[in-house]
Parts: structure tokens; C-alpha cells; sequence
């Protein structure tokens, strides 16, 4: 459009998620745990707040960020961190978190998909972390769509069109270690702990319902290609 291209011949369908195959609340099998026992079994408290991150851990996933958030606030007894998945950088995760002493961080395997809604349900908050470079800040990762059907908090450390889509939703926030102020990491994850922020109008589950589903886009997508045939 900004090249001169007609606005009527240009139609957007954003990433979006098979809503049917993910959405929580589904009768659990048989040997699904609850969520207080599947947190009681990963070693979590009742009362802590736990913040997670599921997916690569690869140096595009810049999860330095979440080791040294967890140093700044390991003298906050309510906190933890959970990060679950695979990838080249977690041996160097784990070291790191190992050599600052933190007890607040906690390193699960990758879970197959079909399990992962049920783990994420553990969770008080999440987090996407990606370098702060400019290739990121166009990005709508995967996982954003698997957190929104939690319908919890969902801090990102990635500026640009993330920051907005949540912080405009009242969905989540945008916290990066290299800010200072109310910006800076540590600052965001710890008033979301003690539920300082709005709650949004529209929940995450909603909202990924009606816009982000691709039963929904499909549907998109044929009424565009009908009117194309049409014309």
C-alpha cells in the first residue's frame, strides 16, 4: 500500500492457532494431574508467582535476559521462573544460573505439544524474550497464541509490534534489562506479581477466538478468493 499498490487488492491474515486442538478446559485423561498437583510435583509453592517461558532455547531466544532478571530478583521469595524446552543454549543457561547461585529458576524438558496447554497452566505470567534487534520487532512468535488462551499476563522483552498488540489490549507488558525505570525487567515482573496492572476488557481467549483462529482465518481466506473469482 505504501508503494502504490491498491488498498482494496490487499488483504492481511496474521499467524493465528488451531483453537480446537489447544484450548484449555477440555476433559483431562486419566493421567493428567490438576494444576496445584502438576505444580506440586515441578517443586513449586502455592503462593509463589510463577513466570514461564516455554519454547527454544536458542540464541535468537536471548534468555540471558530471564537469568539475570531471575538474579535481580532472588531476594523476592514469591518469585520463580520456569523455563521449559530444548535447544543450543541451555547447557550455558543452566550453567549460568548455577555459578549466580539462583534457586528461583527452574529448567523443565520439552514436553510434547499435545501436553504443553496443561504445564503452561502452571504459570501466573509469561514470557517471550527475543534479541532486542530491529528483524524482531514486526514479530507475533507462535507462542504468543498458546499463552493468550491462558489468559494470564505476558511480559515481552521485544519493542515494536508485540509491545503494542499487548500493552493496547492491556494483555501485557514490555520490560527489557537494558531499560531503566518502570521499563526495566525486573520492575515489570515484579508489580505483575503483586497484580499491579489492568486487567484487559477483552480476554486473550476471546480475542484469539475471533481473530487469531485459523478455522476463523480459513474462512477469511475463502471468502477472499470467492469475491476474487467473482470479480
Amino acid at each position: 500500500r505504501e508503494r502504490g499498490g491498491e488498498a482494496e487488492r490487499v488483504m492481511f491474515l496474521p499467524n493465528g492457532i488451531d483453537v480446537e486442538a489447544e484450548a484449555p478446559g477440555t476433559a483431562p485423561e486419566p493421567d493428567e494431574w490438576p494444576r496445584d498437583e502438576l505444580r506440586s510435583r515441578l517443586g513449586l509453592r502455592p503462593e509463589e508467582k510463577v513466570f514461564m517461558y516455554a519454547g527454544n532455547h536458542g540464541p535468537a531466544n536471548d534468555l540471558s535476559q530471564i537469568i539475570a532478571a531471575a538474579e535481580a530478583l532472588k531476594g523476592e521469595p514469591g518469585i520463580r521462573f520456569v523455563l521449559m524446552g530444548e535447544g543450543v543454549e541451555k547447557k550455558r543457561l543452566q550453567q549460568s544460573a548455577l555459578e549466580r547461585g539462583l534457586d528461583n529458576v527452574l529448567f523443565l524438558p520439552a514436553v510434547p505439544k499435545s501436553e504443553v496447554g496443561r504445564y503452561l497452566s502452571c504459570a501466573d505470567g509469561f514470557l517471550i524474550c527475543l534479541k532486542d534487534i530491529p528483524l524482531y520487532e514486526g514479530a507475533l512468535p507462535n507462542k504468543l497464541f498458546d499463552y493468550l488462551l491462558q489468559d494470564k499476563p505476558i511480559i515481552t522483552t521485544v519493542p515494536g509490534e508485540l509491545q503494542t498488540f499487548l500493552e493496547s489490549r492491556k494483555l501485557g507488558l514490555y520490560g527489557n534489562m537494558k531499560e531503566k525505570g518502570e521499563r526495566y525487567l525486573p520492575a515489570v515482573l515484579l508489580r505483575i506479581a503483586r497484580g499491579e496492572y489492568e486487567r484487559p476488557e477483552v480476554t486473550g481467549t476471546e480475542l484469539v477466538r475471533t481473530a487469531f483462529s485459523r478455522k476463523v482465518q480459513a474462512e477469511q481466506l475463502m471468502h477472499i478468493v470467492e469475491n476474487l473469482f467473482k470479480n
